[in-house]
């Protein structure tokens, strides 16, 4: 009969989690079908909690033998957090925007860069913001990273590495995991067609 899972063993397989990837990781252990409901909260981190508590057995058993509701009470037990998929999504999603933020506030030549690069009109839905308000929207615009951040990151990035969107742009890219690639959000804008009658006449032609 299988150990119950520890603190240890559980750590223990979220840096395993964490070296090969959830892929590989919930093929090993769950036969490839990550977590619908449950999840677990580290250090700012979700992982699938089915997988985790299955694999934290000594030996390791498969997470179809055993309830989710299992999973919860046990990891709860010995001092995880368990978080519903909802949950997670607002907190993973919460979690990017703060460290971009955080980010953009420390590396304010990036986003100068970027803005003398691409200009102020959005990427996304082309809206111009001293077009529309006039003046008082000369220069208003926001950067956003083209790859997630997760907290804490150290990353060296370039103009090529960002967007420059308007902030109901930028809030509808965070609005889904994974976020929505430029594309994926131009398609939308122009599939229901909310471009703004004040930058329809605005070129199309951002890289």
């Amino acid at each position: 009969m299988a150990l119950k899972p520890t603190r240890r063993t559980i750590q223990a397989r979220i840096r395993e989690f964490e070296r090969i990837g959830q892929p590989a990781f919930i093929k090993k252990y769950s036969s490839g079908f990550g977590a619908r409901a449950h999840y677990l909260l580290l250090n700012e981190q979700t992982y699938d909690l089915k997988a985790i508590w299955a694999s934290a057995h000594t030996p390791s058993i498969w997470a179809a033998g055993f309830n989710t509701v299992d999973a919860v009470k046990g990891a709860t037990e010995i001092g995880f957090t368990c978080v519903t998929r909802a949950v997670a999504r607002a907190f993973l999603e919460g979690n990017r925007r703060r460290s971009e933020t955080v980010y953009f506030a420390r590396h304010k030549g990036l986003v100068e860069e970027a803005k003398r690069t691409y200009g102020f009109v959005c990427m996304g839905c082309h809206f111009d913001f001293e077009k529309f308000y006039g003046p008082i929207g000369k220069g208003c615009i926001e950067c956003h990273h083209l790859h997630p951040m997760r907290a804490n990151e150290v990353r060296n990035s370039t103009v090529a590495d960002v967007a420059i969107v308007c902030s109901n742009c930028h809030t509808m890219i965070h609005q889904r995991d994974p976020h929505l690639a430029i594309h994926e959000l131009r398609d939308l804008v122009t599939s229901f067609g909310k471009r703004s009658e004040a930058t329809k006449s605005v070129s199309t032609n951002f890289p």
